[in-house]
């Protein structure tokens, strides 16, 4: 039985201290009468790099009565959540990595005219499908941020095309934001006029939380809410300090350089807890209704990066060129991309601890089928969520060279976009047959 709500809240209320501090908070049921009924949807993209070991990475078995592939296994407690798809080819044009880079989310081709320097590829020429339903989002429903672009180590202020996944139009790509502080100062503390990202290191640094600026407002809020909105609202404040106690933790005592890029094939250390926070900040913005649209880029396309923590030193895309007879280098592969996979389930897991889930479409997707041929052919591809009911989970399905323009169709409808082709029209056929009810 739901309690009783004395007090009615405005969906964009916050806790505000002294200054310039607020802290932005979820929905809550006192704040229903200005919310749809519905759980709204919400749409995520994520991205990893340089292809997959396929025989590690394919599931075996039915539709519904399948095997995880070893590099997806920790995808195993939430199978009943996902979608995983084989056999979709790519569709891009252009310089291998970089033109894949753009065409992922937009299934454009790369404008080569723009292109800078040899093996590298221009702008996408079209819009990616998360702009797409955030511009349709924003007709119907206007969130403090239409979108929410954030990445770990991706050279942010490169602009060579294998950078960037994510374009409001034609050559119009949209940088995503690589430190975690910046992101946190910008959503959750009020801070975005007149407050500075310094100021707010200081304080996290000096261990004085943002909550402890706006403790009194809590405490007056709190004692007029219902039970279940108490419980809500001191989550949601948990969750907030441990993102704050992540921004502490980074491997360095400055997070700008913790989360800029290394030089090609050093340690990029800070990775495992710049990406940790970034997913943290995600799921806290979904959850306060801050956005509804984000993207996280994990390293770049043909990233050369090496992953320490687990320990693979070698050269992420030099070993993806590794023929397919180096075992060794193929155990590598598949541990990274087992890490990357964790990386998926954890995101997958937080929405689901905050019971988002449901409500959200998750694409996770690479700009490769096989690194060490360049084949575009069997691109690896994961969703998770139900978004509002459109996608039934917990399936296992093929295309065989079908194009994954088909699939950016599907995720645009299934979040209730009226498409029947998206990208390079001579690409796309209409939305993958049984995926979306």
């Amino acid at each position: 039985m739901k309690s009783v709500h004395p007090v009615r809240l405005d969906r964009r209320a916050v806790l505000r201290g002294a200054g310039s501090i607020a802290v932005a908070i979820p929905f809550l049921e006192a704040m229903r009468p200005a919310w749809a009924q519905a759980q709204p949807k919400r749409f995520i993209a994520m991205f990893s790099s340089n292809g997959v070991i396929q025989d590690a990475w394919r599931p075996t078995g039915t539709e519904t009565n399948f095997l995880l592939g070893r590099s997806l296994a920790p995808l195993e407690p939430f199978k009943s959540d996902v979608v995983v798809i084989q056999g979709l080819t790519l569709s891009a044009k252009g310089a291998v990595h970089p033109a894949a880079m753009a065409g992922l989310l937009t299934g454009t081709p790369a404008d080569d005219t723009f292109a800078r320097g040899p093996g590298n590829a221009g702008w996408a020429t079209g819009p990616s499908i998360d702009q797409v339903i955030a511009s349709e989002i924003a007709k119907k429903t206007r969130t403090r941020f239409k979108s929410l672009e954030l990445g770990a180590l991706t050279d942010s202020g490169s602009d060579l095309g294998g950078f960037r996944m994510v374009f409001a139009g034609p050559s119009l790509p949209i940088p995503p934001e690589n430190n975690p502080l910046n992101a946190f100062k910008r959503l959750f503390t009020g801070l975005q006029q007149g407050g500075d990202t310094a100021a707010l290191q200081k304080m996290i640094a000096q261990r004085r939380s943002i909550l402890d600026a706006v403790k009194g407002e809590y405490e007056r809020m709190k004692v007029r809410l219902g039970s279940e909105d108490r419980v809500k609202l001191d989550a949601h404040l948990v969750s907030v300090r441990e993102i704050e106690t992540d921004l502490l933790a980074l491997p360095t005592a400055n997070p700008s350089a913790a989360c800029s890029q290394p030089a090609i094939g050093t340690p990029g250390s800070a990775m495992p807890a710049v990406a940790k926070a970034q997913m943290d900040i995600i799921v806290a913005a979904l959850a306060c209704d801050l956005t509804r649209v984000a993207t996280l880029q994990l390293l770049r396309s043909g990233a050369q990066n090496s992953y320490p923590w687990i320990g693979v030193n070698d050269k992420h895309h030099d070993l993806g060129h590794r023929p397919d007879s180096d075992t060794a280098a193929r155990d590598k592969l598949v541990k990274i991309e087992t890490w990357y996979a964790e990386q998926f389930a954890y995101l997958v897991g937080k929405l689901k601890e905050k019971g988002l889930l449901d409500s959200t479409l998750v694409l996770w997707g690479n700009e490769l089928g096989v690194g060490n041929t360049h084949d575009r052919r069997n691109a690896p591809f994961v969703l998770a969520g139900r978004a509002g009911g459109a996608l039934r989970p917990g399936r296992y399905l093929n295309y065989p060279g079908v194009s994954h323009n088909n699939l950016l169709v599907s995720c645009g409808k299934a979040m209730d976009l009226e498409l029947s082709t998206f990208g390079e029209p001579s690409w796309c056929q209409g939305p993958l047959r049984g995926l979306i009810a």
